[in-house]
């Protein structure tokens, strides 16, 4: 991994594929995502300024892996 496209785009595929297998959601982190992706952002009250994440289903994250604006945090 040397934070390619490339390497974006293999990470969200094993996640995807993981939460297709478990049937659960793929936490994004603090990735700001248009809303048109299709993805949940969660923000909770807290102290600290990272008091939100992106949620996403395998469905959503397959969408957002095809969206112009993809990207990953690792």
């Amino acid at each position: 991994m040397s934070n390619q496209p490339q390497d974006h785009q293999i990470q969200c595929e094993v996640v995807i594929d993981l939460a297709e297998r478990l049937d659960g959601w793929i936490d994004f982190d603090c990735l700001e995502v248009p809303t048109s992706a299709g993805m949940h952002r969660i923000d909770w009250p807290s102290d600290s300024p990272s008091n939100w994440t992106t949620l996403a289903t395998a469905e959503a994250a397959r969408h957002w892996l095809r969206h112009p604006l993809f990207r990953m945090l690792k």
